[in-house]
């Protein structure tokens, strides 16, 4: 979710005056982790909305650390529990959800949580603009399964999802254009392209070299959670094609995760060069790799 895209003081439309009725927001998370950072200060300077987020403040999943903002940042503490498997209750889903002085919603879309589906109801019933911030669909939905979660995504207004590929899906199973929004994932790009206008060549080729002890094979680089669902595998499997096609390329992944160890041995009995940076929260090391 680039932050860039969204309504802030820096981008604002000339239409859209200070005459019209500032809307109150509450942005409602299972915890707002450290790449959110960005987006969650650039809503909080937003002239057009006053945003309260909610969300848990410890580590999730324990690998993914919590993102500490400014005092500009309106944060009410809202703990998570985990049910069993998949399935967590937030309390604060449903009861900041009806808190009266909130006229929109933006909720975290996981099917899996019953009270994401009690606060959209909720919500609705009283009147309120209900988002849903989240992938959305990563598939057509099929079967039972499909049918719950076409159910679920129902429930919100509108919906704000991580990429173009989703929103198609979403246009494919009824949703109306106007109603889904692909604004991807989150990247603090206003400090990443410092980083970047910062460095010259000769630096670019320190970095490759540090790594790699090669400065001239091009660079592929994926910043995510080293687990399954991924399908980093495939990501190997292609890089190795290439290899074979004399189109080789080295691989950095920044993250950790379970997969970490058979990603390892996968890159080894395939020949390819990955360089394994682990869970990094340090802005300026991420653009520099990126």
């Amino acid at each position: 979710m680039g932050y860039s895209r969204m309504t802030t003081k820096e981008n604002r439309s000339p239409s859209q005056g200070p005459e019209q009725k500032r809307r109150s927001v509450a942005v409602i998370y299972h915890f707002f982790p450290h790449y959110r950072k960005a987006v969650v200060e650039a809503l909080a300077r937003s002239e057009l909305a006053d945003f309260t987020f909610i969300g848990d403040d410890h580590e999730y999943l324990h690998s993914i650390e919590p993102a500490k903002f400014s005092d500009r940042v309106r944060f009410q503490l809202a703990p998570t529990h985990r049910l069993f498997g998949p399935f967590m209750w937030q309390w604060g889903a449903i009861t900041w959800a009806l808190k009266p002085e909130f006229d929109t919603i933006i909720m975290h879309s996981v099917p899996h949580w019953p009270c994401t589906w009690i606060g959209a109801l909720l919500a609705r019933v009283a009147g309120k603009q209900v988002y849903f911030w989240g992938h959305g669909f990563l598939y057509r939905p099929k079967g039972l399964k499909g049918l719950a979660r076409r159910l679920f995504y129902s429930l919100a207004h509108e919906h704000l999802v991580y990429s173009d590929r989703s929103k198609a899906i979403a246009i494919e199973c009824g949703w109306s254009p106007d109603k889904v929004h692909a604004i991807y994932n989150s990247l603090d790009t206003e400090a990443q392209r410092a980083i970047r206008d910062s460095h010259d060549a000769l630096q670019w080729s320190r970095t490759r070299l540090s790594i790699f002890k090669d400065d001239l094979t091009p660079v592929v680089i994926c910043t995510t959670r080293l687990i399954s669902i991924r399908r980093l595998d495939l990501l190997l499997d292609a890089l190795a094609i290439l290899a074979k096609r004399g189109r080789r390329a080295n691989l950095i992944l920044v993250g950790d995760g379970p997969e970490r160890n058979h990603l390892a041995l996968k890159a080894s009995l395939l020949g390819l060069r990955v360089h394994f940076e682990g869970a990094c929260y340090d802005e300026h090391r991420i653009g520099e790799l990126i």
